[in-house]
């Protein structure tokens, strides 16, 4: 007959030997045990089965932030070369304005100097389209008309009103 002893020193194996088994299975699965051992995180780099899935994760976002890093540099580079172009122009249509001025002025002072000269006979069709403002002066008995810098009076030729280019009268 079995003492009670080796009875009891029986059951003890076999609960060590569950608790054992029980303990190291719980280990395998992630869920740790009694001895306050380390678990797997299934969401940390051997979620995937290996190490390498995360290092090829780091990889991608460093070539992600290089891409973007040079996207940006690029939009920067077109932005100066479009701000270049913007000012070159710029200047090229203020020399155009420039230039068109100073010929018109040019043509303007030539068209009143030829139009100014005294003897120079007009139209009552072409006194009347001159774009300055007339005023009617009397000096003696003479009716002069100014427009502008310019003095002129009333004269028939061919029997028709004309008006003639005149030097300014004394005092004027």
């Amino acid at each position: 007959m079995i003492s009670k002893l080796s009875f009891f020193l029986g059951c003890f194996a076999l609960l060590m030997f569950l608790v054992i088994t029980t303990e190291a299975d719980a280990r395998g699965r992630g869920g740790g045990g009694r001895g306050g051992g380390r678990s797997v995180s299934r969401s940390g780099p051997a979620s995937s089965g290996s190490v390498r899935g995360q290092s090829h994760q780091r990889r991608d976002t460093r070539q992600d932030v290089r891409s973007d890093r040079r996207d940006r540099q690029q939009d920067v580079r077109g932005d100066r070369r479009d701000h270049r172009q913007d000012r070159y122009d710029d200047r090229r249509d203020f020399q155009r304005d420039r230039y068109d001025d100073r010929r018109d002025f040019r043509e303007d002072v030539y068209r009143d100097r030829r139009r100014m000269r005294v003897g120079a006979v007009l139209t009552t069709s072409t006194f009347r389209a001159l774009t300055c403002h007339t005023e009617i002066i009397i000096v003696g008995n003479v009716t002069y008309y100014r427009c502008g810098s310019g003095w002129y009076s009333r004269a028939y030729h061919g029997g028709s009103v004309t008006y003639v280019v005149v030097t300014a009268p004394a005092g004027y």
